[in-house]
């Protein structure tokens, strides 16, 4: 019974590691993603700068 009860608690944890994982990696894909949209727009914004100064 006991041997029944800690591979029940394993697989939970188990089970918890993985779901904390997949959690974990989309937060970093958002965040990631956040990022090259913001080195995108200052990319933008600073091409905008460039032409107005040369025009």
């Amino acid at each position: 019974m006991f041997g029944v009860l800690l591979g029940t608690l394993n697989k939970f944890k188990a089970e918890a590691n993985a779901y904390n994982e997949q959690t974990v990696g989309m937060k970093r894909h958002q965040i990631e993603r956040r990022l090259e949209e913001k080195q995108a727009k200052e990319r933008e914004d600073k091409q905008h700068e460039r032409t107005e100064l040369l025009a």
